[in-house]
């Protein structure tokens, strides 16, 4: 069965994900029980503190105190994954950890509703012990989902490692700053043959790339990137195995406009003199 699963995001723009496996999943469930575990047992230290403390040892002061540290548990025990999963990007510390991630199936963002109803199956899934029910479900599901997961539309994905400028041009990664020399000159000795519509299209793409997620960046890029790679005979240097599409289209973007300025400036000379 497939780990790959291809998602249209709601940019309108088709993205391959890597499902998370259950091994990966497991051991950040297990992550995740012991920060649980490390929160209960300090939330009955401080009981028990406050208790041994309390003056007055009366019988409803401990009636309240278990009532208290019984509805702190609760909240913990549920409210931990709803909250982290709703609203921490689909993010729990072990997932953190482990590099996965709840979303979606569409692509879309968990939030709360849905962290909600993918955690109020978590006692089914947990049946008939450590996770029975849910590690069938995962098994034999096409997307890897347990039993919540199918109720609330998710899927838990595995985090890509970010790519850099030196995957395409063996130089430092693409800073506000400072454009790298050695990298500038390697997409800039063709890329004054750019059309003016080629060009408003890269620049279409720099100026609006922040507004997408960066792997929604890299899937966009790349399609205006190849054909343009093609035409201008840009190749990578030997031995690059990644390409980061969105990052060249920068250099590119700056690249014409070095290129093309003293002409313009010497068009703008002539007009002016006439």
């Amino acid at each position: 069965m497939s780990r790959e699963v291809l998602i249209t995001t709601p940019e309108n723009v088709a993205i391959e994900y890597e499902l998370a496996g259950l091994g990966s999943r497991f051991y950040a469930q297990l992550l995740d029980l012991l920060v649980i575990l490390t929160i209960l047992i300090g939330v009955t230290v401080v009981c028990g503190v406050i208790a041994v403390l309390s003056r007055f040892v009366a019988a409803f002061i401990g009636q309240f105190l278990a009532a208290l540290y019984i509805l702190a548990t609760f909240v913990i025990t549920w409210g931990y994954f709803i909250y982290f999963e709703g609203c921490r990007n689909g993010e729990t510390v072990g997932k953190r950890v482990l590099g996965l991630r709840v979303m979606r199936e569409g692509g879309y963002p968990v939030g709360l509703a849905a962290a909600f109803i993918r955690n109020l199956l978590r006692p089914v899934d947990f049946l008939p012990g450590f996770y029975g029910v849910g590690i069938v479900s995962v098994l034999v599901s096409r997307r890897y989902q347990r039993l919540g997961d199918m109720a609330a539309g998710t899927i838990v994905i595995k985090q890509r490692e970010p790519l850099s400028l030196q995957a395409i041009l063996g130089a430092a990664r693409l800073t506000p700053e400072r454009l790298n020399t050695d990298a500038l000159a390697i997409v800039a000795k063709d890329a004054d043959l750019l059309t003016p519509d080629e060009y408003l299209a890269v620049r279409h793409f720099t100026q609006r790339r922040r507004e997408l997620s960066w792997d929604a960046q890299q899937f966009a890029a790349m399609h205006i990137a190849v054909p343009m790679m093609q035409r201008l005979k840009i190749v990578p240097p030997a031995g690059t195995t990644t390409v980061n599409y969105a990052d060249f289209l920068e250099y590119l973007s700056v690249a014409y406009e070095l290129a093309r300025r003293p002409t313009e400036v010497a068009q703008s000379s002539k007009s002016s003199e006439a």
